[in-house]
């Protein structure tokens, strides 16, 4: 594979930072206050930061209507520079309606700190099926990505020229926050001219280790990797773990060690085009070779290519190299690794993904030695502790009157008995008294509950602490959402008390069912609306015909059996 001529030169020939001056900076803050807002969601804030650092090279904005059409038709921007995907600020309905081409717009994080100014160049309704159709190859609204799109862009794109004030504000990992410019820099002390970007999509271990300081060596290039960290989601704990490893895996590189970089870049899901995209961010970092695992390009959906062409795509349309990096497996008999399609059958029991190894540590087992190294262990085993030491939420779901908040306050007693781990209880009227006082039952407000009691649990598992909830909860979405939540820290197990509504209604503890029959109270589950059964509790139980007591029994019995308690 021939690497393309190395000119060093940022995509479109300059790199353009739009951060303004520290001169500039506070007369843009006062004109803010002035201004319509535009608050900006994890995805835009990362793009204001490639914006300001440089790493979105040639663009000075978001993308207009124009822009944004030819890009999806053609790759390229009007001017012709090659660009494979739009860059957009989609923001809502009534944000749209209080902006026009020719205003100013004060660009604020979701603390409503100003990050820059939008000089508003076009306001625009995208063609979603068109957009579907470019970037995934399907207008399907069924596909994953499409899916992920529809569900996370607002319907309205405004356009325009920016002027970042500031940069948003990090809070770890700070020494590794390197601007365009300062890779550029720092690659012109080493004397590094041949500079490959890696961006590892997961946890690297010694397979990984081995496939890419063999490319250090094919290629004769040194190694940038640059790792993706969006602060402010429930994935946080997930790359805090990935920095935290990819920290100790440099240092058992040969010289050069590899140069360790995090990119505020965010995943979009659009196959192949963001596969160039990214390359150009590593482009503007001062990369001339973009190197991708083997595992990734398997899961683009869109790879009606092979690898001559894609090589020769990178070194027409971005004069980069390109590699891939090997997925290889350990072959015991040679005790050594070996490309996947070369290594014996057998050896493919040794092909761990990263949710083995989390079951794995979580069960109290070892990595084996040959799969990672130890200081990696070290610090998966810190990230996802034994079961029996991890954090878990227990959350009871069902109608009113099916037993939930008893069961969930004889687990409470339970655990506070027994288990040395500390335990919190939310049951739905407490948390409705202290934590969702201003809500009523809406739709929208049932959710923000839920969600609400999920953001609680998750900041109480990931400390280690068990969280029992109850709720009736009865919608699927708002639930799956809290699932997520928590899980990002520990475990969650859906207890769906599925108690009848006959039997609910006979019980009637606030009277409520009444009142609903006879048409005082609207929209009350299980009478005028819908309870959504969950579609994958971990345990079901009825308190029709059994004790408390024995619904208890059956949540402990399933939690000794997944290893969050004792036998």
């Amino acid at each position: 594979m021939q690497m393309a001529a190395n000119t060093n030169l940022p995509h479109g020939g300059r790199l353009v930072s739009l951060l303004v001056s520290d001169e500039k900076g506070p007369y843009l803050l006062d004109q803010a206050q002035h201004l319509e807002n535009v608050r900006l969601n994890s995805r835009q804030v990362c793009d204001l930061e490639l914006f300001a650092c440089g790493a979105f090279s040639p663009l000075t904005g978001f993308m207009d209507e124009k822009q944004c059409n030819s890009v999806l038709k053609s790759q390229c921007l009007p001017d012709g520079l090659f660009w494979p995907l739009p860059v957009v600020l989609d923001v809502p309905r009534e944000t749209a309606a209080r902006l026009k081409p020719g205003q100013k717009a004060a660009l604020r994080d979701k603390e409503g700190f100003v990050l820059g100014i939008l000089a508003v160049a076009d306001i625009f309704v995208p063609d979603i099926p068109a957009w579907l159709k470019a970037l995934f190859g399907t207008d399907d609204p069924a596909h994953p990505a499409a899916q992920r799109l529809l569900k996370g862009v607002k319907p309205v794109f405004v356009g325009g020229s920016v002027e970042c004030v500031r940069t948003p504000l990090h809070y770890s990992f700070t020494d590794l926050r390197h601007t365009p410019a300062q890779t550029r820099e720092a690659f012109k002390q080493r004397e590094w001219s041949r500079v490959m970007g890696l961006a590892p999509s997961a946890i690297m271990h010694r397979a990984e280790f081995e496939s890419t300081a063999g490319l250090m060596q094919e290629k004769d290039a040194a190694l940038m990797i640059g790792a993706s960290v969006v602060e402010d989601s429930f994935n946080d704990f997930k790359t805090h773990t990935q920095i935290r490893c990819l920290k100790k895996i440099v240092q058992r590189y040969p010289a050069p060690a590899p140069f360790l970089c995090v990119v505020p870049y965010f995943e979009r899901m659009a196959g192949l085009r963001e596969l160039f995209l990214e390359a150009i961010v590593f482009k503007n970092y001062n990369c001339n070779i973009f190197a991708v695992d083997q595992g990734r390009l398997e899961k683009i959906a869109d790879c009606g290519f092979n690898l001559s062409q894609l090589a020769q795509s990178f070194e027409k349309n971005l004069n980069m190299g390109f590699a891939v990096a090997q997925n290889l497996v350990y072959c015991q008999e040679q005790e050594a690794f070996l490309p996947l399609q070369q290594a014996p059958e057998c050896s493919r029991q040794n092909i761990f993904d990263q949710i083995q190894v989390k079951n794995l540590l979580q069960s109290g087992q070892n990595l084996p030695g040959w799969f990672s190294f130890p200081e990696i262990e070290q610090e998966l085993k810190r990230a996802y502790p034994p079961r029996k030491r991890q954090g878990f939420t227990v959350f009871c779901t069902g109608l009113s009157g099916a037993g939930k908040s008893t069961l969930a306050k004889l687990l409470y007693a339970h655990f506070m008995e027994n288990d040395p781990r500390p335990v919190t209880l939310l049951d739905g009227d407490i948390v409705r008294l202290h934590l969702s006082r201003e809500l009523g039952f809406s739709e929208e407000h049932r959710r923000i509950n839920v969600e609400r009691i999920g953001f609680v649990a998750s900041e109480i598992v990931k400390n280690g602490g068990i969280a029992v909830c109850a709720s009736i909860a009865p919608r699927n979405s708002p639930r799956l959402a809290a699932r997520r939540m928590v899980e990002a820290y520990g475990g969650f197990i859906e207890v769906y008390v599925c108690t009848p509504l006959e039997v609910c209604e006979q019980r009637d503890p606030k009277g409520m069912y009444a009142k609903a029959k006879a048409g005082l109270i609207k929209g009350y589950t299980g009478v005028d609306d819908a309870y959504e059964a969950p579609l994958n509790p971990e345990v079901v139980v009825d308190t029709t015909c059994i004790h408390p007591e024995k619904a208890m029994e059956a949540i402990l019995e399933h939690l000794a059996k997944a290893g969050y308690l004792d036998s």
